[in-house]
């Protein structure tokens, strides 16, 4: 989500966290996302933000990505 050269100021985690207030005012069931098993700084600020890795839906078709749900 972050150009290279911006990385390492928060601007990952300022995005993130206005995404998820955001989404979290709509009163969802759930929510849920998939993230790239090596990137660790994504699976990091994604863990900071509340969320647990998780299995994928029934539904959702197999993937090498991880997937994490959001822990209230």
């Amino acid at each position: 989500m972050v150009k290279p050269a911006h990385r390492g100021h928060g601007y990952g985690l300022e995005l993130a966290y206005w995404l998820l207030r955001w989404a979290l005012a709509r009163q969802p069931e759930t929510i849920s996302l998939n993230v790239f098993r090596e990137n660790e700084a994504a699976i990091a600020l994604c863990r900071r933000l509340g969320f647990v890795e998780a299995s994928p839906a029934a539904s959702d078709p197999r993937s090498e990505a991880l997937h994490m749900r959001y822990k209230r």
